[in-house]
């Protein structure tokens, strides 16, 4: 029988109270209301620049997945800088929590991004979005980049960053750009 693997199986193993991410909570964009999904339509410039946090989203996840398992040597930009900082704060706040996740997770060419997409979708299930959070997205793939390096699965880190990059872009990008984008 496959154990489930979730951000609940993390969860379950102390990480809400190590995060805090029972009480994190969607802060007030810069007008001081809670950014919601529109249906409406968004003018030319506006959807130029949630394209631009889009390929930032994007961008940053090849960068943290390479940087954390040492893979490749990037150039990081002011926003990777910033991330690369941020992930190394929660791998060392929250170190044996990230690798006995991974580990316990077992992830593999098949089901790696099932596994990445039940975490995350689990994390924001409650639909609170905060920067913790998503980068908490970003350190989780960075460690699932470094487990595949480590099992010889070398080839799989690419689409660790590719599927990482898409959910972030794809979920997040409205938010993000509602709260002034990505901040450095």
């Amino acid at each position: 029988m496959k154990t489930q693997k979730s951000w609940s199986d993390w969860m379950s193993s102390g990480a809400e109270q190590l995060l805090g991410v029972s009480k994190m909570a969607v802060p007030p964009n810069r007008e001081g209301a809670v950014p919601t999904e529109r249906s409406q339509e968004i003018s030319e410039i506006e959807q130029r620049e949630i394209d631009m946090v889009k390929q930032t989203a994007k961008d940053l996840a090849f960068d943290t997945v390479y940087y954390v398992s040492n893979l490749k040597k990037l150039r990081p930009g002011k926003h990777a800088e910033t991330m690369r900082r941020t992930v190394d704060d929660l791998f060392e706040k929250h170190q044996i929590l990230f690798v006995s996740m991974v580990n316990k997770l077992q992830i593999t060419e098949e089901d790696g991004k099932d596994i990445f997409m039940n975490v995350a979708n689990e994390m924001f299930r409650d639909g609170q979005i905060n920067w913790g959070r998503l980068a908490t997205v970003y350190a989780l793939a960075g460690r699932m980049a470094k487990y595949c390096a480590e099992k010889n699965m070398v080839k799989y880190v690419d689409k660790i960053a590719e599927f990482t990059g898409e959910y972030v872009s794809e979920k997040f990008a409205r938010w993000i750009h509602s709260e002034g984008g990505w901040v450095c």
